[in-house]
């Protein structure tokens, strides 16, 4: 995870600016009831935390911090990754950051979020559901 933040525009200009340094950084938002809503930001996706570890050290991302968060949100699944554009801006306009997958059977997910539950996936799984976009919590 490489923060957390309280509010959508602080979150957006700290994405902006990891993408720059060319660190693929993604945002969720998690709504933590009595506290609000927050922003989270990560990176990743990785099949260790050696792995985790190594990306953390070449990229100086000394103050982030591992999590392991295997559940994601799949928004979408096609063997076109064009087929996916009406998805991500549904997503966008909406607004809710998502990163591409391309799996090992050559179609292409749209994933949103990382946690470390699959009831925190179902929540947000239930909230996009609602802008009538086919969700399903899985494992990454």
């Amino acid at each position: 995870m490489l923060g957390s933040y309280r509010t959508l525009f602080n979150t957006k200009n700290a994405v902006s600016s990891y993408q720059k340094k060319g660190i693929g950084a993604h945002w969720n938002y998690i709504d933590l009831e009595h506290e609000g809503i927050w922003y989270r930001m990560f990176t990743g996706g990785f099949r260790t935390i050696a792995e985790a570890k190594q990306y953390k050290k070449e990229n100086g991302l000394e103050e982030s911090i591992i999590i392991s968060a295997p559940w994601t949100v799949c928004v979408d699944r096609s063997s076109s990754f064009k087929d996916l554009d009406a998805v991500r801006s549904v997503l966008r306009d909406n607004p809710y950051d998502y990163y591409s997958k391309s799996c090992e059977d050559g179609s292409s997910r749209i994933l949103i979020g990382a946690f470390k539950t699959q009831a925190g996936a179902e929540r947000l799984a239930q909230e996009v559901a609602k802008l009538n976009l086919t969700t399903e919590a899985t494992l990454r």
